[in-house]
Formats: structure tokens, C-alpha cells, sequence
């Protein structure tokens, strides 16, 4: 923490750091200027350097000027010597023979005429040689280089021995062809030494074209040199080849020289210099921006975006401004200031002295292009900021996605039962990678096909269907335990088991139907072989009228399946059927001769049922108390029965027969624990329900669940309720209401989800804030045990299984009357909180004003209800 005062002293500091800021820039900005009179310096050497290889240029073409001339002086006096000769000699044969005089004496005035015309001759042949090479190193592209090789052949050599000799034979591996050579040869080889080489324009034009390739290959082989010394190689470079421009040591001519090569080279080297001069200047400003992002960084560093603003306050400038907003907008894009940096620079309010105000920069600089730019850029920063978020939480979503996929996948390798305990551990590790937004259509799939939890349903869904062709109504499918999303199901298309169950209701409420009974009865009661036969009992009379109803019902809800659910159409057809049975059997006389037959056997079965079910009790009874061994027990219960028995405890939907209930009754066990008794002995194994043995089931599952299990009467929608329930509310539903988002809808609304607090009004206890007088009784109830105030409040498990069950249960009682699904919950709510269902819209005072009225409660809790 900083002292006091030490904020004054900072600023009072501030002015020195500025100085020694600007002073660092100077010595840099100095620095530079002294690089740049350098470089000015190097640049008059240069030129200096070009002046004197072009006064040898001069030098060198007025030398070759000279000697051309020497040359050709000498060349034409030596004709004229030699014509002179001739003539004294035709002037000593006259003398010999006067004859020939006469004829002589006419060429003697023509001699110097025939010099002159020899001479021009020579001057003619020599350039037709010249421009038919210049044409050939034209076509060919002959060069210097070539010339070079060329002269240092042996003279006269034919065309076969100029073929033949390696420098032509390297020519031809080359790719060059026979005219090329054959022109070398006629063109260049028989003339070399004349003048047409020297002068040939085309090798100058050639020459210099391998010039400018050499030079640029060299800027790039030198590509990673720093600038200035690839500056000064090419410079090297050019004046090396100026230099050095020669015919096998012979200087080029002035005129070649001056107005082909020079002007070319110079041209050539201008046109590379000219990229290697401005790479060079944005060296030099890429340099000066670094030595200003420095000094802006460590004032950055040091002062954050107000150390900014005060080195822009020492001589300001726009200039300055912008270049602060460039090395903030680089130094983001680099990452090398974060976002929230850039932010806090573009909303940091400051001081302009001239103008008195503080504000932003947009608010200083209205109108400004470059504080423009910086909004732009920031909105655009938090655009692809935004995008980057996204495209990473897609990007971890997919990825987890997978994850659980495999993780599914590996669990139905292994063999084991997908339990729901293992996806919600699934669920909530994509949770912790992803966050609270993770979805996994996997897991819900699992959940909903996979578990055994969903195969009981799929298999209770089944028998619900079955429930409905027999023709129950929606009560008998609640009791079974099918769950409201069962019942609303609709599969292929078909109405679903509740709409069904509901026509089902409609047609035992239909009056052919209700009279149905009624028609029955007296149909039997008033048959000829009935009414007149004494030996007929009122018993045997119900009997058989039970038995035609039942008759009557399959047939009626079997014809309701088939037809489309016609309620009339399928009263007709079943009491047609009925009509007729009733008269083929009562017709026959051995039916009724004395009394009603079906009944007499009925009663005399049920009678021997009884004695064999008392004399088999009493046998097991008397096998407990001798505790005989598991083989006499086993061949007493028998091996159909426990077979029948076991496939019952591990099928979701049929009942275990009751002789083997009555037995594990006598033994004191449960069907489950009766059948792992006996296994053994019939070399069975004991039976594992959902991955857990009975027994564990007993030593694992809440004290409050234990009748569920212990029941031996009870259906398998008991097992599959006992499972939906026992531990945890995830996935109960009652009516559509999820248990688990309506508790924490009161709990967050009583406690704020405390187990602990206690009200001082009331004196309402714990996170669901159960009233102290409901503790004795809800504890036994929920729990198997009655617990104190003081013990309930210290146990948060108990307020658990309190609050759970009593949850579901209201909500169960509320769904199961018709209410809606909003309704529910608020007569639910208005039931926990005044003790009345019916209160739920109640706008009258509680505590004296002191708390929410009833309406204002169940509406608060609807709300955190659809808030989850």
C-alpha cells in the first residue's frame, strides 16, 4: 500500500521522468542525423567515384579514337606504298621494253585515285563485317563472354575443328544449336581481331543485359545483409564491371562505351539502388518507430494510460497523438496489451492545459480521424474477442461431446448396467469442462434408453399398453406407477395411453355398457334351463353371471381396439358373442342338469387349492422350525415354481406367483432374498437386480424407502418407484411438475438453502422450514422413526427424506385432481405455506403484514420455478 503523500510526490516526479524521456529521444533523434550526414558523406564518394571511372571512359575512347585513326593512316599508306611499288616497277619494265611504256604511262595518273579507292573498299568491307556480326550476335545473343572464349582458340581452324574443340562441345551440351555455332563461326571466329568486334554494339547490348542479371542476383544472394551493406556490395559490383568491360584486355570503345554501356549500367543500377534506398528508409522509420514504442511503452509501463497522456503533453502534437494510438492499437493486435488495457486508454479521462477541460480522448478530439480509427478498432477487438469466445466454447463443446460419447460407448463394452449415477457423473464432469450450459443429447438418449431405470419404464410403458386394451382408466395406471411423460407418450402415432385411458373412462360411463350387466343377468337368470331348475343356487347363479360379464368385457374392450374405439359398435359385437355363448352352454344338458356345473367345480378347485396351499404352509412351517437343509426345501417349492418366480424378480412387469411370496413369507424373507436362498440348491444363480444383490439394496437405500422393498405383495411398479426415488429427486416427476426444480424453488425461497436456520416467529425448522409440530409425525412417515425437533435440525439427511417425500406428495395429490401444471405447484406451495391447497390465491395479511401474503408466495415460487 502506498504512504501517505506518496501520491503528490509521484506527481511532483513526473516532470523529471518526462525530461529524461525526451532527453533519450534527442540523443536518439541525434544519432540518426549523424547516420544520415554519414550516408550523405558515402553518397559523395560515390559520385566522386562514377566522375573518375568516367574521365577514364573519356580517356579510354579518345585512346581508342587515336588508334583507330593511327590504324587506319597506317593501314591506307601502306596500300599506297604498295601501289607506289607496283608503279616503279611498270616504270623499270618500260625502260626494258619500250613497247609496254606507252601502255603503262596511262596508269601512272591513276594511282592515287585506284589508293583511294582501295581504301574505301577496305572502310565498306569492314562495315558490312561489322553490322553482319552485329546482326548475328543479335539473333544468337552472342556476348563479351563469348568474344572472351573465342580468342583464345587456335587460328585457322576449320568449321569441323571449331566444332570440335571443348569450349564449342560445352556450347552444344548447353543446348545450343548447329546455325548458333555455325553463326559463332562465320560471324565472330574468322573475323575475330577486326574491328567489327570491338565496335559490335550487339555484345555491348548483351553484355550489359548479363549486368543487370548479375547485380540483382547479387541484391539477393545478399538479401540478408543488413541494407546499408547491400547498398555498398552493389555499388562495388557495378564499378568492378565498368572497370573492367575489355576484349581480351582491350578496352571497349569510347563510343560503345558512352553510349551503350555506361548509360545502361548506370540506368540498371539506378533502378536496383532505388528499392535498396527506400528498403533502407523504411529501415531507418521502422528504427525511429521502435526507439518511439520504446519510450511509449515504458511510460505505459510506468504510468499505465495517464503516462501516455503526460508524454503527449510535452509539446503536443497531432502527430504524436496518432503514433500513441498506433502503438496502442499494434501493441493490442501483438497481445501485448490486453483488452482491458486498451479499454481503460480509450475511456482514461485527462487534463488538456490549453483548453482547461478533462475528458476522453473522443470527447477532447471531436472529429478526429484517428481517434475515430480507435473506436472502430475497439469495437471490432470486441467483436472478434466475442467470436474467439464462441468459437472456443463450441469448439470445448464438441470436444466434450465426444468425450462423453466414448464414455459411453466404453460402459457398453464393459458388460455393466448403465446406471443413472454414472451419466449424472458424466454429466456433471461436461458441466465442470463446458460450465452449467453443457448439453449432451448422449446422455439424455442414455438416460432415457440405456439405464435400468428406463428399461422398467420402457417395460411399464408395455404393460400400461396392455392395461389399456384390457380396459383400465387412468386411476389404475397411476396406481400401477406409470409416470405422467408414460402416459402422455404417443408412439407411432397412436394416442397416447392417457387419451386412451380416458375413451376407456367415457365407455364404462356409456349406459350400454353400465346396463350391460344388467342385461346379462337377466339373459341368465331368465333362461328356461335356468329359471325352472331347482338344483340352481344364488351362488352358482352369481357365478356364472360373473363369469358372462367377464366374457362380455373381453370381448367389448377387445372389439374397442380393433374398430377404433366405436363404444356401441362394440357393445353389440360382445353381446352378440355373449347371447350366443350363454345359449350354446346353458342349452346342454349336462351343464345344468344339476345345478350349475361351473360353478360346482370352481368351488370344489378352490377347496382342494386351499387344503393342498394349508397342507403345503403347514410342510414349510414345519421345514423353518426343523431348519431343514436347502435340498427338502427345494423339492418342495419346486423347480417350475422358483424358475417361475426368478424370471418374475428380474422382468419389470410380471408379478412373482403368490405361492412363492407366501413362501419367502413363512421364511421370513422378501421374494428377492428367498430366491438367492435357494439358488444353490437348484444350481442356479442368485438373482442381481440393476447390479445390486437384495441384500445390498437393504444396507444401501434410505430407511424411509424400506417397505417399497419389503413388500412382498407389491407390483414391479413399486420396485420401479422405490428406484426413481430412492437417494435423489433428479428425474421425478409427478404430473409434469419436476420435484426436484419445485424444492429448489421453496428451499431457496424459505432458507436461502439452509439446514440450520430456525425462525424466530414460528419456530419452522431447517432448509424447507418444516413447522416443529409436523417433525414427529413426517419423520416416522418418511423416515421409520420419530426424531425431536432438535435432532431433526442437526440432521440434514433427515430433512431431506422429510421434504422429498412430502414434496412429492403433495404434488402427486394435486396433479392426480386435474389441476394444470401451474396450478399444481401453486396449490403445492400454498399447502407447504399456510397449510391449504385451496388458499393458493389468498390475498389476505400474514403476520400481521409481516410476511408475503399466500397469493404473492405461490406466485414468487411459480416464478423460481420456470427461473431454473
Amino acid at each position: 500500500m502506498a504512504s501517505e503523500g506518496s501520491f503528490g510526490a509521484n506527481q511532483k516526479q513526473a516532470p523529471d521522468k518526462a525530461s529524461k524521456i525526451v532527453e533519450a529521444a534527442n540523443r536518439k533523434i541525434k544519432g540518426m542525423k549523424e547516420n544520415h550526414n554519414f550516408e550523405m558523406q558515402q553518397r559523395d564518394i560515390y559520385l566522386r567515384a562514377m566522375q573518375f571511372a568516367q574521365g577514364q571512359e573519356e580517356r579510354s575512347r579518345e585512346t581508342n579514337y587515336r588508334l583507330e585513326t593511327e590504324n587506319r593512316k597506317q593501314h591506307i599508306n601502306a596500300v599506297t606504298q604498295n601501289y607506289q611499288t607496283t608503279i616503279d616497277n611498270a616504270r623499270r619494265l618500260e625502260q626494258a621494253a619500250n613497247p609496254q611504256a606507252e601502255k603503262l604511262q596511262g596508269l601512272f595518273g591513276l594511282v592515287p585515285q585506284l589508293a583511294g579507292m582501295y581504301a574505301e573498299n577496305v572502310e565498306r568491307q569492314q562495315t558490312e563485317n561489322r553490322q553482319a556480326a552485329s546482326v548475328a550476335a543479335y539473333e544468337h545473343g552472342f556476348t563479351l563472354d563469348t568474344l572472351e572464349n573465342v580468342l583464345v582458340l587456335n587460328d585457322q581452324l576449320s568449321l569441323a575443328q571449331f566444332q570440335a574443340t571443348d569450349y564449342i562441345q560445352g556450347l552444344q551440351q548447353q543446348g545450343w544449336s548447329e546455325d548458333r555455332i555455325n553463326a559463332l563461326y562465320e560471324f565472330q571466329y574468322k573475323t575475330r581481331g577486326s574491328k567489327a568486334w570491338v565496335d559490335n554494339v550487339a555484345l555491348a547490348e548483351n553484355s550489359v543485359q548479363q549486368y543487370t542479371f548479375g547485380l540483382n542476383t547479387q541484391i539477393i544472394e545478399n538479401g540478408n545483409l543488413p541494407v546499408e551493406d547491400q547498398i555498398a556490395a552493389a555499388k562495388s559490383y557495378t564499378q568492378d564491371f565498368i572497370g573492367n568491360v575489355s576484349i581480351n584486355g582491350r578496352p571497349i570503345s569510347a563510343e560503345v562505351m558512352s553510349t551503350i554501356i555506361a548509360p545502361k549500367v548506370r540506368s540498371a543500377e539506378t533502378k536496383a539502388m532505388n528499392s535498396l534506398q527506400k528498403l533502407r528508409i523504411d529501415t531507418r522509420n521502422v528504427e525511429l518507430t521502435a526507439e518511439k514504442n520504446k519510450i511509449y511503452r515504458n511510460a505505459f509501463n510506468l504510468n499505465g494510460s495517464q503516462g501516455l497522456h503526460d508524454l503527449n503533453a510535452i509539446n503536443p502534437s497531432k502527430e504524436k497523438r496518432d503514433e500513441i494510438i498506433n502503438f496502442i492499437m499494434n501493441g493490442h493486435k501483438s497481445g501485448a496489451i490486453s483488452t482491458d488495457q486498451l479499454n481503460e486508454f480509450i475511456n482514461s479521462r485527462f487534463n488538456i492545459e490549453t483548453t482547461g477541460k478533462t475528458g476522453t480522448l473522443a470527447e477532447h478530439f471531436i472529429g478526429d480521424e484517428k481517434v475515430a480509427d480507435l473506436a472502430i478498432y475497439q469495437r471490432q477487438a470486441e467483436t472478434r474477442e466475442n467470436t474467439r469466445f464462441e468459437d472456443e466454447q463450441r469448439k470445448l463443446h464438441r470436444q466434450t461431446k465426444s468425450y462423453v460419447a466414448n464414455q459411453i460407448i466404453e460402459m457398453q463394452k464393459s458388460g455393466q448396467p448403465i446406471t443413472e449415477d454414472m451419466l449424472v457423473g458424466l454429466q456433471k464432469e461436461g458441466e465442470a469442462i463446458v460450465g452449467v450450459k453443457f448439453q449432451s443429447d448422449e446422455i439424455d438418449y442414455a438416460m432415457e434408453f440405456m439405464t435400468p431405470k428406463a428399461q422398467i419404464r420402457e417395460a411399464t410403458y408395455a404393460q400400461g399398453v396392455k392395461m389399456v386394451e384390457a380396459g383400465m382408466i387412468l386411476q389404475d395406471l397411476r396406481e400401477f406407477g406409470l409416470t405422467q411423460s408414460q402416459l402422455n407418450q404417443e408412439v407411432n402415432g397412436e394416442p397416447s395411453l392417457q387419451q386412451r385411458a380416458n375413451v376407456n373412462e367415457q365407455a364404462k360411463k356409456n349406459p350400454y355398457y353400465v346396463d350391460s350387466k344388467k342385461e346379462i343377468a337377466d339373459m341368465i337368470g331368465g333362461h328356461p334351463e335356468v329359471r325352472t331348475n331347482s338344483f340352481v343356487t344364488k351362488e352358482g347363479l352369481t357365478h356364472e353371471e360373473n363369469h358372462w360379464n367377464r366374457k362380455y368385457k373381453e370381448k367389448f374392450w377387445q372389439t374397442m381396439n380393433i374398430n377404433g374405439q366405436d363404444i356401441d359398435n362394440a357393445h353389440n359385437i360382445a353381446l352378440s358373442d355373449v347371447t350366443n355363448g350363454v345359449e350354446n352352454y346353458l342349452g346342454k344338458l349336462e351343464n345344468t342338469a344339476s345345478g350349475l356345473i361351473r360353478y360346482k367345480k370352481f368351488a370344489e378347485a378352490g377347496t382342494n387349492a386351499e387344503v393342498k396351499l394349508s397342507e403345503r404352509n403347514k410342510t414349510l412351517s414345519e421345514y423353518r422350525l426343523q431348519r431343514v437343509n436347502k435340498g427338502i426345501l427345494a423339492q418342495e417349492i419346486g423347480r417350475e415354481l422358483f424358475m417361475d418366480a426368478t424370471e418374475a424378480i428380474q422382468s419389470s412387469t410380471k408379478e412373482i406367483p403368490a405361492n412363492f411370496r407366501s413362501a419367502a413369507e413363512i421364511y421370513k424373507m422378501t421374494p428377492f432374498e428367498f430366491q438367492q436362498y435357494l439358488a444353490p440348491a437348484f444350481g442356479e444363480d442368485a438373482v442381481e437386480f440393476d447390479a445390486t444383490t437384495a441384500q445390498s439394496m437393504l444396507k444401501t437405500f434410505k430407511p424411509e424407502r424400506m417397505p417399497l422393498i419389503r413388500n412382498p405383495y407389491g407390483t414391479s411398479a413399486r420396485i420401479e418407484r422405490f428406484k426413481a426415488n430412492a437417494g435423489s429427486l433428479r428425474g421425478a416427476v409427478r404430473g409434469g411438475v419436476n420435484i426436484q426444480k419445485f424444492r429448489n424453488a421453496i428451499t431457496t425461497k424459505e432458507s436461502t438453502n439452509n439446514y440450520n436456520v430456525v425462525n424466530n416467529d414460528s419456530g419452522a425448522i431447517g432448509i424447507g422450514q418444516v413447522m416443529p409440530a409436523n417433525v414427529g409425525p413426517w419423520t416416522q412417515r418418511y423416515l421409520g422413526q420419530t426424531l425431536t425437533p432438535e435432532q431433526f435440525r442437526s440432521s440434514p439427511e433427515a430433512q431431506d427424506a422429510v421434504i422429498n417425500g412430502r414434496f412429492m406428495d403433495m404434488i402427486s395429490q394435486q396433479t392426480q385432481a386435474g389441476y394444470s401444471v401451474d396450478i399444481a405447484i401453486r396449490r403445492a406451495a400454498s399447502e407447504w405455506y399456510s397449510g391449504s391447497p385451496d388458499l393458493y390465491n389468498s390475498t389476505a395479511k400474514q403476520g400481521d403484514g409481516k410476511y408475503p401474503t399466500i397469493a404473492s408466495y405461490t406466485l414468487d415460487i411459480l416464478d423460481r420455478y420456470y427461473s431454473q
